[in-house]
């Protein structure tokens, strides 16, 4: 299927959390698609070491035909480890695209956190992401 797509000239993105070791030699269609990585940070609650695997992202984005970084935080993150987390993953690549969103899954939850988010992102020279499925249809499942 991916070929399929990628041979009607489908550019293809990937999102994924970064943790699963790609085999870009037995999989070579990967190196025509592009890796949104998703990398969890320490808000998530989840062990360093489960969350981020190096070698794993390295290969997509040494590998992948582009990849950028994207982080979900919230204002109390970019208060504090948010920026060290994000560089420490990010550091071993050259000029990473690096997109931060606010944390929310509700309207209100995303409006506690957007300016902060925002601002954290003007200070660092960071994309701001937003959320828009969620500011226009709040809630609501299925969309």
């Amino acid at each position: 299927m991916i070929s399929w797509l990628v041979g009607q000239g489908v550019r293809i993105t990937f999102e994924t959390n970064g943790t699963v070791e790609i085999d870009f030699e037995a999989y070579p269609i990967y190196k025509k698609t592009i890796f949104a990585l998703s990398i969890k940070l320490a808000n998530s609650g989840e062990p360093k070491n489960k969350r981020v695997k190096p070698k794993a992202i390295a290969n997509m984005v040494n590998f992948g035909l582009d990849s950028f970084f994207k982080f979900t935080i919230d204002k109390y993150l970019t208060q504090t480890t948010a920026f060290e987390e994000i560089s420490e993953i990010a550091s071993v690549f050259e000029n990473p695209n690096i997109y931060c969103m606010p944390v929310g899954e509700s309207r209100e939850t995303i409006w506690h956190n957007d300016r902060a988010v925002f601002e954290f992102c003007m200070k660092h020279n960071f994309f701001y992401s937003d959320r828009l499925h969620i500011r226009v249809f709040d809630t609501t499942q299925g969309v």
